[in-house]
């Protein structure tokens, strides 16, 4: 997990999930932008213990890039070669932070990432996991939340 690829993939893997499930506007009252934005980033990860690819890119805005200055194609290509070579990545989200200002939002959080190993708490991280802290910026577009820009730094244990 030490490469700048692998770094990028995992990532991605936070930035690119679907928004709150239909299921959830059709049962319950709508949540507000805020949660929207927080259930996004917990779909994402969802999507990457799963290897989704799909659901990964889904939020991220075509004008999408990253602070190496990828773009959602080359974010796609990324996501695919590492889901196949590694299978799913478990992701631990912790201290998530979401501010909305009018039509744009920046939500920062830590997270956990990990091969072969399901991290569940943040005092628990195995020898071949990585902790990074995760800044991205959101605009909304036709009622949607999208991920405009992400950056990210790997942090100390």
């Amino acid at each position: 997990m030490q490469s700048k690829q692998t770094m990028m993939a995992f990532l991605i893997a936070f930035v690119a999930i679907g928004l709150a499930g239909i299921g959830t506007y059709l049962a319950w009252p709508q949540p507000d932008d805020e949660e929207r934005i927080r259930i996004t980033i917990y779909e994402v990860a969802a999507a990457a213990r799963a290897a989704d690819l799909t659901a990964t890119i889904e939020p991220l805005d075509t004008d999408y890039s990253d602070a190496s200055g990828l773009s959602r194609d080359e974010v796609t290509g990324l996501l695919f070669r590492e889901y196949r070579a590694r299978g799913p990545i478990s992701v631990f989200v912790h201290n998530l932070a979401v501010t909305v200002e009018g039509e744009s939002a920046t939500a920062t959080f830590d997270a956990v990432l990990a091969d072969g190993v399901n991290v569940t708490q943040l005092d628990l991280v195995p020898d071949n996991a990585d902790l990074f802290q995760f800044e991205l910026e959101l605009h909304k577009k036709d009622g949607d939340w999208l991920i405009i820009r992400s950056q990210h730094v790997q942090a100390s244990r």
